[in-house]
């Protein structure tokens, strides 16, 4: 029998991680957010983590982009919260424990056990990456009053749809963006303000933004947005 050890497990690991400046200890929870955008997670106060947090309740929670095979995880969307960990009230528990478990089932199966509990991170700034030279700090209040992209939902959709049926239109609109032809496009991203692209050409890989004329409101409007790109990128 062969009892995988650390180090080992660190040279089979994904290509990415979290780096921790100034010897925080990393750690990693399942979470959701309430109503105010501020994350919950159901964890046990024998966990390292939780014991570091009550002794010093500063903490950063990093959310990454799902990384795609072949994507470069630095080239994807990742947003780091940064706030002060604390116990949800007691008579607050019950009520953020179900939150978590609407979003997160298997919490449901340990959440009773009498070490576990409800802690929020409320959110006092917010550090946003959007891929290679796009970055910004974005204050508590900007954050709070954001509203949900509704296109989100349903990119993966989106992406599978215009990959298969309209994969010339990726080819025309990477090629007029880099200003030189591309071999092959495939969508990586949609939202709300616009799309990606990973154009590949004869020796390289680049990853295109296109972005809408318009936020879209939903699915529907992608549509047309994207009728729109393609049309003009025809007309020129």
């Amino acid at each position: 029998m062969t009892i995988s050890t650390p180090r080992a497990s660190v040279e089979s690991a994904a290509s990415w991680a979290a780096i921790c400046p100034g010897y925080p200890f990393g750690s990693v929870v399942s979470f959701t957010v309430d109503g105010e955008g501020d994350p919950l997670f159901v964890i046990s106060r024998l966990a390292v983590h939780t014991t570091n947090l009550l002794a010093d309740p500063r903490a950063s929670l990093l959310v990454a982009e799902a990384v795609d095979e072949g994507v470069d995880p630095l080239a994807r969307s990742r947003v780091t919260l940064l706030g002060d960990v604390a116990p949800v009230r007691a008579d607050e528990q019950d009520a953020a424990v179900e939150t978590v478990a609407a979003r997160l089932p298997a919490v449901a199966g340990y959440a009773s056990y009498g070490d576990f509990a409800c802690y929020r991170l409320q959110v006092r700034s917010v550090r946003w990456v959007g891929g290679f030279g796009e970055m910004d700090w974005v204050d508590s209040d900007r954050y709070r009053a954001a509203t949900v992209d509704p296109v989100i939902p349903s990119r993966h959709g989106i992406i599978a749809h215009t990959d298969d049926d309209h994969a010339d239109a990726g080819v025309l609109l990477c090629s007029q963006a880099l200003g030189e032809p591309v071999t092959s496009a495939s969508m990586s991203h949609v939202d709300r303000f616009g799309c990606e692209y990973v154009a590949r050409l004869d020796d390289s890989v680049a990853i295109v933004r296109l972005a809408f004329s318009t936020p879209a409101a939903d699915v529907d409007d992608v549509r047309g947005l994207m009728v729109e790109l393609v049309r003009g990128a025809r007309a020129r």
